[in-house]
């Protein structure tokens, strides 16, 4: 599992979100680097004061890499909390390169409105000075946009950035015990892999993996690799929802389901839905963000799917029409609609039905309620 490194200026909840999200996994540490630089108490320097407080602001960085790798040894998940700077991302390259630096960014103004509600340790100039430093970010792996979110909210897209960008193909899983041992005290073990072998490789990519079972035999397993990750996008335009509608060949039926598709390599899921939103419906959404992150078949594949979520600053692109076996049309509909098509078991799309869910649980769209009839 990937250490994670969440950047930000002051007040961006870098600090909060960051325990919270240790917190959730079964064994993790969160690693605050201001606490490491408190470690100098005599000669102590600021980010501000000159070469100094940059050269101790490095060391830090050094110090909280070295603490990240003894406990990734001991099979500890790593949060770490740090003002990124160029010079400091360098540091995180260096001495913990398997590390993902997400930046949440948050503008001035609203950074300043939030510090009124918790306990801040600089000087408004200085606290400009820090936000001003990380504006625009450095190069880092990943920039959230967290402004108008709940800490909540920002918890779960950091969560869905972290699960979509892991290396080894595994998602950091939130411990369904809560940290309380098992009144069984049964002991959940995993596989291992011994080997893989890429048994077809086309439109879809099946791989054999060589698995051990905890009791110490083996068994072959047959893996859907096609993608690293989907994605769909739920747009909400006024009172309306817009799908797309397709033949899907499996089912031999037209369905109506949610823009989206597969994620590309070299793409993020957030760009990967934004070009499969204008390839499909010839739609530009300026505020598409994510809403979820779920797996469309645990049993077979580990590609997660990423979806997202439009509410307003809609606009036309251009759709792409060349693949004469991928033919889409745009629907829209009223929710009550929707509502109606999901609960007579028309609609049968899981990202369709998740996405609806999840959004009325965030309080984005009312709830499923009873449909007359």
């Amino acid at each position: 599992m990937r250490p994670v490194v969440l950047s930000g200026g002051p007040a961006v909840g870098k600090s909060t979100c960051g325990r919270l999200l240790a917190r959730d996994l079964a064994r993790a540490a969160f690693i605050d680097v201001d606490d490491i630089r408190q470690l100098v108490v005599s000669g102590e320097a600021t980010l501000w004061s000159g070469d100094e407080g940059v050269s101790q602001h490095l060391l830090a960085a050094r110090n909280a890499s070295a603490m990240a790798r003894n406990l990734i040894a001991d099979g500890f998940a790593v949060v770490i909390a740090d003002v990124v700077t160029p010079e400091a991302l360098a540091v995180y390259r260096a001495e913990l390169p398997d590390s993902l630096v997400i930046h949440l960014a948050l503008p001035l103004e609203e950074a300043h409105r939030r510090a009124t509600t918790r306990a801040v340790y600089l000087s408004e100039d200085e606290f400009d000075l820090l936000h001003d430093l990380l504006t625009p970010p450095p190069e880092v792996d990943h920039v959230i946009d967290v402004s108008g979110m709940t800490v909540d909210q920002q918890l779960e897209a950091i969560r869905d950035v972290w699960a979509s960008l892991q290396t080894d193909g595994r998602v950091p899983s939130p411990d369904p015990h809560d940290g309380r041992e098992r009144a069984d005290r049964e002991i959940e073990t995993g596989w291992s892999t011994r080997s893989t072998r890429t048994v077809f490789e086309g439109r879809a990519t099946l791989v054999e993996h060589e698995v051990q079972l905890p009791d110490g035999s083996h068994l072959g397993y047959l893996v859907d690799e096609s993608v690293p990750f989907s994605v769909a996008s739920l747009i909400l335009d006024g009172d309306d929802v817009i799908l797309t509608r397709q033949y899907r060949y499996p089912l031999d039926r037209w369905i109506h389901d949610l823009p989206g598709g597969g994620g590309r390599s070299e793409e993020q899921p957030l760009d990967a839905a934004r070009r499969e939103l204008e390839e499909e419906l010839g739609l530009i959404a300026d505020d598409l963000r994510p809403l979820h992150t779920f797996f469309m078949n645990p049993g077979r594949a580990a590609w997660p799917t990423h979806l997202f979520i439009s509410t307003s600053g809609l606009r036309a692109g251009r759709a792409d029409t060349s693949d004469p076996g991928e033919q889409v049309r745009l629907v829209r509909m009223s929710l009550i609609e929707l509502d109606q098509l999901i609960t007579n078991g028309t609609i049968v799309d899981p990202p369709l039905m998740v996405a609806r869910a999840v959004a009325a649980a965030r309080g984005l769209l009312p709830p499923l309620g009873p449909i007359a009839g």
